[in-house]
């Protein structure tokens, strides 16, 4: 029987969700942020990775859930594919699991914003929201991401790379 992996990564004290592994680029611990003025609460900074500009996105605020709180075990999780390019600033990432299509129960477009959640399953007990990564923004906030994202890279070619 096949399935396939999952990256389970937590939101909030209550909330889980994960992503398909294979839209997962790389994950790395809270990093150096850069935060120009200006940029919509949504952002929660730039990430500068090998020279590319990524904006990291507060997942937290993007689903209506109370502020996660810094620490430096937070994790950021980088977008393969994505365009813009993308990452999800996330209160941790719990594990990589294999779902089959039987622990896969499909989810109403109409119940979550933009048609995001695609799914749900329960693992050990636990809900866990099932997210569709070309539907976490709309096109209207990917075009404005896109037009803050070009002005970071500028900046950060105008610098020599520095971030």
């Amino acid at each position: 029987m096949t399935g396939s992996h999952w990256v389970v990564f937590t939101i909030s004290p209550k909330g889980k969700c994960a992503l398909p592994a294979a839209d997962v680029r790389r994950l790395i611990h809270i990093p150096h942020l850069t935060r120009p003025p200006g940029i919509p609460s949504l952002v929660e900074g730039f990430l500068n990775l090998a020279g590319s500009v990524i904006p990291v996105l507060r997942i937290d605020r993007l689903f209506g859930e109370p502020d996660i709180a810094f620490d430096p075990y937070l994790c950021v999780i980088v977008l393969k594919n994505a365009s813009p390019p993308l990452s999800l600033l996330v209160e941790g990432v719990d594990t990589v699991i294999r779902l089959h299509a039987d622990h896969i129960s499909p989810v109403d477009p109409g119940e979550s914003f933009n048609a995001c959640v695609t799914a749900s399953a329960t693992v050990d007990g636990q809900d866990i929201a099932l997210l569709d990564t070309r539907r976490l923004l709309t096109v209207r906030e990917e075009r404005t991401l896109a037009e803050l994202l070009t002005i970071q890279q500028q900046r950060l070619a105008e610098i020599g790379g520095a971030a």
